[in-house]
């Protein structure tokens, strides 16, 4: 199976996204947290969160 470039990945995202994740991961921020930061609805931030968690695992099980 070839390495998984996460960092190709992640430079492939939308602005948006890469700064939820940063904040997410990175800065280990709630989804409340992230939302007043952002601006964006709470609903909104875990809808964008969980597309891209199943973006992530579609392109890694797609590595096998």
């Amino acid at each position: 199976m070839p390495p998984f470039d996460f960092e190709s990945w992640f430079k492939s995202l939308d602005p948006t996204d890469q700064w939820l994740l940063e904040w997410r991961a990175g800065s280990n921020l709630s989804l409340r947290e992230i939302a007043e930061k952002s601006g964006l609805a709470r609903e909104v931030v875990a809808e964008r969160l969980l597309h891209l968690r199943d973006r992530l695992v579609d392109r890694i099980v797609a590595l096998r």
